[in-house]
């Protein structure tokens, strides 16, 4: 028999099934957020500082464009392999 474990998110307070919580590798376990909750402050992050994320994408792009451009080639080669 198959036992789904549960537990409670600190933000929202419901009970969910750990499968709807992020595994941090770094610590072996579950995140105290659901993945709902974190997509949630996620957004809210960004939609606070829009700018801020925006410059950060272009520098960080700027920055890593040889290894992004080389990643995106083996991501193609691999989907469209055959």
């Amino acid at each position: 028999m198959l036992v789904m474990k549960k537990k409670q998110c600190i933000k929202c307070k419901e009970r969910k099934y750990l499968k709807e919580f992020s595994f941090r590798k770094d610590s072996n376990r579950h995140r105290n957020c659901c993945m709902k909750c974190m997509s949630n402050k996620s957004l809210k992050y960004y939609r606070k500082n829009i700018e801020h994320c925006i410059e950060y994408k272009k520098r960080y792009y700027r920055e890593n464009r040889e290894k992004i451009l080389e990643l995106r080639k083996k991501q193609y080669k691999l989907k469209n392999e055959k």
